[in-house]
């Protein structure tokens, strides 16, 4: 008889559960009524959560603001749960935290205008589309405040938007090698860009604008980006006083040094300087090995005649508009 009566108590217990589903927490109200609103609560109710079984294959979610008027969310709490989710867009809301690790098909994500202390996308490898800029300062009081944002594991990213950020000093896109577009606007800090990923040829939209404190961009090609006369470079869109470098790390002097060529090295008599882009040359001087002035031209030229020089080694310091560029001479 007691047996009997656990049987029947097991076979209620399991129907109970096979009846109501599992619950994914959503404890954000704001969070919840989009869900509600958009017909992904079933429930309609405001309880905290919301069935598993309905957002499990929600591909598209869009839980932005309609107006300025509109609650913000700050919780995004249940999102890991969307594991079907492609196309997510939470901008303009007030979110610090937001966890991705779970949303192994996420191809678009569109989170400027937040709080978010951090970003981490590393998990997100199907990742094709990244908006995480900010308002411009004084128009909006959200701000991404991420200092790190690492892509390298973003293989198909293909369109990056990162703009007026106060915080964000390295941007590394070497490991992208899709990319088609990127907007870096107005980032005060940053100070190191790097788009050389084998494949520029692909990389039709650049715009890099009033970023006060980045001098250098490293690419494939730098002296096609630098003339920026043929596809995709002509397409580009860089600010003033920018160069173009295989490698910024070896300085700015180092990256407008290959833009020069002097010939014939060694010479008995003339030096022809190659400005291969159109810098700007305001001067020429040559020094001996004592670092002596031995020539000095004060405006540009092209040609030195160094056959009064005795034999030995120079230097000579060409001033251009970006920098300057040294170079070691042999008189025969």
């Amino acid at each position: 008889m007691n047996n009997q009566f656990i049987y029947i108590v097991v076979i209620t217990t399991c129907s109970w559960l096979s009846s109501y589903g599992q619950y994914t927490q959503v404890p954000d109200n704001v969070f919840e009524q989009h869900l509600i609103d958009q017909g992904i609560d079933t429930e309609g109710i405001l309880d905290g959560q919301v069935l598993t079984d309905d957002i499990a294959n929600v591909i598209t979610l869009n839980v932005s603001p309609e107006s300025q008027e509109f609650p913000l969310i700050q919780d995004l709490t249940g999102i890991e749960d969307f594991t079907d989710l492609e196309f997510f867009v939470f901008s303009s809301n007030a979110v610090e935290e937001v966890d991705l690790s779970q949303n192994f098909n996420l191809k678009t994500l569109v989170c400027n205008e937040n709080n978010l202390q951090n970003l981490d996308v590393s998990g997100n490898v199907l990742l094709e589309t990244l908006n995480a800029s900010n308002c411009p300062i004084g128009v909006c009081e959200q701000e991404n405040t991420f200092s790190v944002l690492n892509l390298s594991n973003n293989t198909n990213l293909k369109s990056l938007v990162i703009g007026f950020n106060n915080y964000l000093q390295v941007i590394d896109l070497s490991n992208n090698p899709m990319l088609e577009g990127g907007v870096f606007v107005e980032n005060p800090e940053l100070t190191t860009l790097n788009v050389k990923n084998g494949n520029n040829e692909n990389l039709q939209n650049l715009n890099v604008l009033d970023n006060i404190n980045l001098t250098c961009i490293t690419v494939d090609d730098p002296l096609a980006a630098t003339q920026g006369d043929t596809y995709p470079y002509d397409q580009w869109n860089i600010q003033e006083g920018i160069v173009f470098s295989e490698d910024c790390s070896l300085g700015i002097e180092e990256a407008i040094s290959v833009m020069f060529t002097i010939f014939p090295n060694p010479t008995k008599d003339l030096l022809t300087i190659q400005n291969q882009i159109d810098f700007d040359i305001d001067g020429v001087v040559l020094y001996d090995t004592l670092g002596r002035k031995v020539m000095e031209y004060s405006e540009a030229t092209e040609s030195i005649d160094v056959s009064n020089l005795t034999a030995g080694i120079y230097f000579i310091h060409i001033t251009t508009d970006r920098g300057i560029v040294t170079k070691k001479v042999i008189k025969e």
